[in-house]
């Protein structure tokens, strides 16, 4: 049975994979289109709410807290990767976002 996740060799070229790097890349294409389309919708109906019932003054505040927030997220999966394994750190945040979004 073929790998789901096989590439073809211009692909691995492109993407300069090395020997089984091809799942994890694989997982992460995955994550990223299974949890960037519903976000698309999410943050139409989101921008659209908020502006519905905020000023658009708060725009900017509203993206340096992101900002900050996001940078630390992004510190803490920094420290994470050192000592849990990418596919798990992969996992257990889709499994976080799907729990956060029912």
């Amino acid at each position: 049975m073929k790998n789901i996740f096989s590439l073809s060799p211009k692909l691995k070229k492109f993407f300069d994979l090395a020997p089984g790097e091809e799942k994890l890349v694989g997982l992460n294409f995955l994550q990223s289109f299974l949890i960037g389309l519903p976000r698309l919708f999410t943050v139409t109906a989101a921008s659209a709410l908020f502006l519905e019932n905020n000023s658009a003054d708060n725009i900017p505040y509203v993206f340096l807290i992101s900002a900050v927030l996001i940078s630390i997220i992004g510190f803490i999966y920094l420290r994470l990767e050192k000592v849990v394994a990418f596919v798990k750190i992969q996992t257990s945040t889709m499994l976080l976002l799907s729990v956060a979004s029912c």
